[in-house]
């Protein structure tokens, strides 16, 4: 892993409680297995931002960090995040933790950090997947990461836009890396229906399809997201 002092104004964080970690899985709703994983890989901190409980994205670069709050409700300004002073929005974030497995998740956003996880574990396949986060669509990834990421196994997993900004961020990762295949990038917006109808906008929303869809997908054998 890449050691830089981090210039990141970072708050005291901790690992979550069992309260902590139940209540972040149930405003996001997500397994309690799931969000555990994403921390244990240290993706995942707890602590406080501007007086309020708040959940963190990072890794061990600390280079990106971006906090939610854990009441689910929205920052000054109605931000749903907020990045941390001298944080880079570009860096990957968890890049070197997802090296070490054969296939590698790119999604967009804190949320589908933890979704990703979490459907990992609803799949049975977190130990062969890695997840890096990218903070936004319209970032790029730095050059120190495509380098890295380079002939590696990957599938982005881009939000669904009315603008397509989603969409048009998947194509600017996919030909940085120099990918082939891009019919194998997941569009968040299906295929299985969400649980009370309607269809998803982004991976977080993709981990609440309908549990009998799911569990019919699973006996046939057909991994819906996790494939490559």
């Amino acid at each position: 892993m890449s050691v830089v002092k981090s210039a990141i104004q970072i708050p005291p964080l901790h690992l979550g409680t069992e309260g902590e970690i139940r209540q972040l899985a149930f405003i996001r709703g997500l397994s309690r297995e799931g969000t555990m994983i994403a921390q244990e890989r240290g993706l995942l901190r707890f602590g406080k931002y501007f007086d309020q409980d708040a959940w963190f994205v990072l890794d061990g670069t600390l280079r990106n960090i971006q906090a939610r709050r854990l009441d689910g409700e929205l920052w000054f300004g109605g931000r749903k995040a907020l990045s941390l002073k001298n944080a880079d929005g570009n860096w990957p974030i968890g890049l070197y933790e997802a090296l070490k497995y054969p296939n590698i998740a790119v999604v967009e956003g804190g949320p589908d950090l933890i979704a990703a996880h979490h459907l990992l574990w609803a799949e049975e396949r977190e130990s062969s997947w890695g997840v890096i986060a990218m903070l936004g669509a319209s970032v790029s990834i730095p050059a120190e990461a495509v380098k890295l990421l380079k002939g590696r196994k990957i599938k982005i997993f881009y939000h669904y836009d009315q603008n397509a900004q989603g969409a048009i961020g998947a194509y600017r990762w996919h030909h940085q890396l120099g990918l082939s295949r891009p019919s194998k990038h997941f569009c968040c917006c299906g295929p299985v229906p969400l649980l009370g109808g309607g269809t998803g906008k982004d991976l977080n929303d993709q981990a609440h399809i309908s549990g009998d869809e799911f569990e019919a997908l699973r006996a046939e054998g057909n991994h819906y997201i996790f494939n490559i």
